[in-house]
């Protein structure tokens, strides 16, 4: 009886639910402007209790990173309409804030690009690139890779499954799965590359996609073992690969990414020495440091067939000298006081290998992704030389395509994987 009757109070005692909701809705169907063109949205809060809600606070910022304008937005009956512009190449992110009824506050932000296809990279190629690289391929290819392939069961009838290690420069190690088909003789390869984290492999990486035709191969960012508990790499990430993108930042030869990079490179090289390998088509896959990764791949293996990456890291990190937000690593933001770190990014800038990427790129940017910042993964996509390459424009999407915002990209993924296998154009529109 008397839990009932507390039951009773606590109902009768509740606060309503305060259920305002913003809509930002923009005047024009396309994220895409022009120099100059307004770029206008409406506001609209709804929900009961609305009228409670006078005003909506505001702040306009070029490329993630440069305020343009902040005010307050006073509502008429429950609407208001906020216009912006720009007058050159780039990207507007806006966030907007309200408090309920009940002084929760709401954020909602929208994004919108102005000339996409004119934005330019901060800085220029470092003017040996090039040869640095090349110094870097020929120092790996004096390791035996030495693949050592260990076969467990799939759990699929339909492939077959490997964990596998090559060896890799400086006592170093790729360590990875693989899969294929049970069914045939001679697969496209498609080698899958890993988003930031430290963490083990799941077999779907690969066995999902063996299951539908490929010869796919994914391997661990970090020299690890594949399959250990959650424990093991939680201990990892916060011990010895703790902040690991800051190890070595301040030279490239001690750069914690060059043993990473020449390890996807490793990889695409034992690709291709595999005879159930078609001989002809070699896709580079990966979203975020794996976007990063699949760029750098597709400018420096001359292998690679295909380029397909969502969200890439990575891309021009000199933005900030321009104003822009720094993409992650965000090398910019601890080159205070060591300007050594951001001369040393430049050497793992996705952008400066896009430059030499000419096989069929699709690209795919997130408006509202605060990691690998808009203006900078654009920026990168018009580096790429290729006439057969796509952009991806994703306006409501954040890093992690929150709400489903992402639905895009595994659906041109989808297609370009397709048209990729049976050797044609993969779709550009």
């Amino acid at each position: 009886m008397k839990i009932r009757l507390c039951a009773a109070l606590l109902l009768l005692f509740s606060y309503p639910a305060f259920a305002q909701q913003l809509t930002v809705t923009p005047e024009k169907d396309s994220p895409v402007y022009a120099i100059g063109e307004p770029v206008a949205w409406k506001l609209q809060v709804s929900g009961e209790g609305a009228e409670g809600v006078t005003e909506v606070h505001y702040n306009v910022k070029r490329d993630a990173q440069t305020v343009l304008s902040s005010g307050v937005l006073a509502l008429q009956q429950g609407t208001a309409r906020l216009e912006s512009h720009l007058d050159a190449p780039g990207t507007l992110l806006v966030d907007f804030t309200f408090d309920k009824v009940n002084k929760e506050t709401v954020r909602i932000s929208v994004g919108a690009v102005v000339e996409p296809f004119k934005i330019e990279p901060a800085m220029p190629e470092p003017a040996d690139f090039e040869t640095f690289w090349k110094s870097k391929v020929e120092e790996l290819e004096q390791v035996p890779a030495n693949p050592v392939l260990s076969s467990e069961p799939s759990g699929s009838p339909d492939s077959d499954y490997w964990k596998f290690t090559l060896d890799n420069i400086r006592g170093s190690h790729v360590q990875g799965q693989l899969a294929r088909p049970k069914v045939g003789e001679k697969f496209p390869a498609l080698l899958r590359l890993q988003y930031a984290g430290v963490y083990g492999l799941s077999k779907g990486n690969v066995v999902n996609w063996a299951n539908g035709g490929w010869l796919t191969l994914n391997i661990n960012a970090h020299d690890l073992p594949i399959d250990q508990p959650a424990d093991f790499y939680t201990t990892q990430s916060q011990g010895p690969l703790k902040n690991y993108v800051a190890i070595g930042n301040d030279n490239r030869e001690s750069s914690y990414f060059l043993r990473m990079i020449l390890s996807c490179y490793r990889a695409i090289d034992y690709l291709k020495t595999r005879p159930d390998w078609d001989g002809k088509t070699l896709v580079v896959e990966g979203t975020s440091q794996g976007g990063m990764q699949s760029l750098m791949m597709g400018g420096l293996n001359p292998t690679v067939t295909a380029v397909i990456v969502n969200v890439p890291a990575g891309c021009d990190t000199s933005g900030p000298v321009l104003g822009r937000a720094s993409p992650w690593p965000y090398w910019a933001g601890m080159a205070k006081g060591n300007l050594q770190i951001l001369e040393t990014s430049r050497y793992f800038d996705a952008l400066n290998f896009a430059r030499h990427i000419k096989v069929p790129t699709l690209v795919a940017v997130g408006l509202l992704d605060l990691t690998a910042t808009a203006p900078g993964v654009i920026a990168t996509f018009n580096q790429i030389t290729s006439p057969s390459k796509r952009l991806v424009i994703m306006p409501r999407s954040d890093h992690k395509g929150s709400g489903g915002t992402q639905a895009d990209y595994p659906k041109n993924l989808s297609l370009w994987l397709k048209a990729l296998s049976k050797g044609e154009t993969p779709p550009l529109s």
